[in-house]
């Protein structure tokens, strides 16, 4: 699915993995999310077939963020965590560092809203932020989440524990959001 001009969102298959090596093994990607790098072509096809099963499953979903041609993939963002009993979910991406604030990663976490709160017919949505992570926390304030928590050093990251934001949008605030900025 086309997201911007020149850009796609598709699920992964199996010949992305030399792609998907290219984007987890690369540090300064990852470096605020808990993805750990992949230090193997063997551990991204892995992780792709992970995916794959999930989403076959329906337990989880994870798109990648290519360029037009497939050239490149410059990103992911997924959905996991799904309770369709509670109905909610948890969602989370990144995007290589060359492609910030491009407005790429923002419009396929309106992909990602869309999805679950039209088709999932899911309540809430949650998203977690390292607490240094602002330019991400300023995005999803700017989708009408809503900061509702600090979890202190839940995360171990590099041998040090990482602080992050519990962020969180509602159904009804999708709705709304969305008739004032379609």
């Amino acid at each position: 699915m086309k997201i911007r001009p020149n850009i796609l969102l598709r699920n992964l298959n199996p010949t992305d993995v030399e792609l998907v090596y290219g984007l987890f093994s690369d540090k300064k990607t990852i470096q605020y999310t808990d993805y750990r790098p992949h230090i193997s072509i063997s551990e991204s096809k892995k992780f792709i077939q992970q995916r794959i099963n999930e989403a076959n499953k329906k337990t989880a979903f994870l798109w990648g963020i290519f360029s037009e041609n497939n050239a490149e993939l410059i990103g992911i963002v997924r959905l996991y965590h799904i309770d369709y009993y509670h109905k909610f979910a948890a969602t989370g991406g990144l995007i290589k560092s060359n492609h910030r604030r491009q407005g790429i990663i923002t419009a396929a976490y309106k992909f990602v809203l869309k999805f679950v709160f039209n088709e999932l017919l899911l309540h809430r949505l949650e998203a977690q932020v390292f607490t240094k992570n602002i330019a991400s926390c300023r995005l999803l304030e700017k989708l009408g989440f809503r900061q509702e928590a600090m979890l202190r050093e839940n995360f171990l990251i590099n041998n040090k524990f990482e602080s992050s934001f519990m962020y969180s949008i509602l159904e009804e605030e999708y709705i709304r959001n969305e008739s004032i900025h379609p």
